[in-house]
């Protein structure tokens, strides 16, 4: 596993009077990329497109500098795995290892990402959750004195509900920009930010952050 060193970031917040002050990020604090895949974006023609799952790349990468810790998660299936469709599962074939599908969205900005880790490797084990990849995250994190865990990515209503719920399991503050997030349909995206809200998931938009 190669780490990055991270940068040094000076970030200016400027609080208007009558509004509410920026959120401001720390070394505390660790973003989680998830599953920014061409399988899950229509602008690539993917197997699993998500609806405007291109459309979340643009605020993505405008949030990723302002973080010390940024990591990245990817679906990695074999080519059998167990959630496909042709193989007794829920879904078309989609981020198969190796493939166009499981490579990261062309226009995700790659540098600020520390490290990668890999979910649904085996041919029988499925995950949603980036805690649940190839890497032990969450040991990592607490190494890092990471407090607070921001989630962007695809899908929201699926893997970044996931992980945020698995980041607040841990005993991490969650915490979801929800306008750096695509959802299977608007409405879905909706319901899922209004139900991890009620759970005790921080839910913020971008513009909070600056």
């Amino acid at each position: 596993m190669n780490w990055k060193k991270p940068r040094k970031i000076s970030i200016l917040f400027l609080i208007c009077e009558g509004e509410n002050q920026s959120m401001t990020i720390t070394k505390n604090d660790a973003l989680l990329v998830v599953d920014v895949q061409q399988s899950f974006c229509p602008g690539t023609n993917g197997s699993l497109a998500v609806e405007d799952g291109d459309g979340c790349v643009k605020s993505i990468n405008a949030v990723m500098p302002l973080f010390d810790w940024v990591i990245a998660s990817r679906d990695a299936h074999p080519d059998n795995h167990c959630s496909f469709v042709e193989n007794g599962g829920q879904w078309p074939k989609h981020c198969v290892k190796g493939t166009d599908g499981w490579d990261f969205h062309p226009r995700l900005d790659l540098t600020s990402v520390c490290a990668q880790t890999f979910k649904g490797t085996s041919e029988h084990q499925d995950a949603y959750s980036a805690f649940r990849g190839t890497l032990p995250l969450t040991h990592i994190l607490w190494a890092l004195g990471v407090q607070r865990v921001f989630v962007v990515g695809i899908a929201t209503d699926v893997c970044v509900a996931a992980t945020a719920a698995d980041a607040m399991e841990d005993g991490f503050e969650a915490i979801v920009i929800g306008d750096a997030t695509c959802g299977v349909t608007k409405e879905s995206t909706a319901a899922s930010l209004k139900t991890m809200s009620k759970q005790g998931i921080k839910v913020i938009n971008v513009a909070d952050l600056f």
